[in-house]
């Protein structure tokens, strides 16, 4: 029970404080390492070792450890997933632990074990004390292991992972700066021109599109220019003096020929 609180802490201290903030470069290793402290810690027990002294405070640090790694490792692994490949993702991240939690189980489980009848064998006549003392040698051992496990972790997470990893980005979100700019994304200092449509000069020219020779611009309901209106002329003066436009040159066959 000591060990799932440190855990928990430990879990909500590094998804919501630490991992904004450092990235999974840093909190994985360092999460490796007080693992590794923990399991040192407890290579030290021994028959005469009390559960407060000598196996609760090993616990805490274990489980404090692991609270900082297990959250931290699963969050990143499915981390800018499509929404298409969440569930595999998942699923992989799943299998993985799975997998892996049961080989490391029973790798240890093995090293202990023989570990202990080595001890058992070089420590004749077997009594009670000596097989007691085999089974603490084993367990020691396994830590030991465990510790060495921690360690390669610790370094293979910092040399692997990234410290930041920027979000995936999202239809309509600017462009970050040093990123060039999106199709629709608004104009800002220092970016190049866009090209213009010439049919609609209010627009950005359309990828590939293609323009008539002799079509003529368009003016946008946005940016039309409206006639002048003088001093006493009535809206239908200003409407007819306002200019007609003119429609674009239609192509036939490659020759361009103005309507009438």
């Amino acid at each position: 029970m000591p060990m799932v609180a440190s855990l928990v802490v430990a879990a909500q201290l590094s998804t919501n404080v630490l991992l904004p903030r450092l990235g999974p470069k840093l909190v994985i290793p360092a999460g490796m390492v007080v693992a590794c402290a923990g399991m040192v810690l407890l290579t030290r027990l021994g028959l005469e070792s009390t559960y407060a002294g000598g196996l609760l405070p090993p616990l805490l640090v274990v489980g404090f450890g692991l609270g900082l790694i297990m959250p931290t490792a699963i969050q990143t692994a499915t981390y800018g997933v499509e929404g298409d490949f969440a569930g595999v993702a998942s699923a992989l991240v799943n299998t993985s632990q799975q997998v892996g939690g049961s080989i490391g189980t029973a790798l240890l489980n093995t090293l202990a074990a023989t570990a202990a009848t080595a001890y058992a064998a070089a420590h004749v006549p077997p009594s009670p004390e000596v097989l007691a003392r085999a089974a603490v040698h084993g367990y020691s051992v396994g830590y030991w292991w465990a510790a060495g496990f921690f360690a390669c972790g610790a370094v293979l997470s910092a040399l692997l992972f990234r410290r930041h990893v920027a979000p995936p980005a999202q239809p309509g979100d600017p462009a970050q700066p040093g990123e060039p700019a999106r199709p629709g994304d608004p104009a800002r200092p220092g970016d190049p021109a866009q090209p213009r449509d010439p049919v609609h000069p209010g627009k950005p020219a359309r990828p590939g599109a293609h323009v008539a020779p002799g079509a003529v611009p368009q003016p946008d309901a946005a940016t039309a220019v409206r006639a002048p209106r003088h001093a006493g002329a009535s809206p239908v003066d200003t409407a007819a003096a306002a200019p007609e436009p003119v429609a674009p040159a239609a192509t036939f066959d490659g020759a361009t020929r103005p309507h009438n």
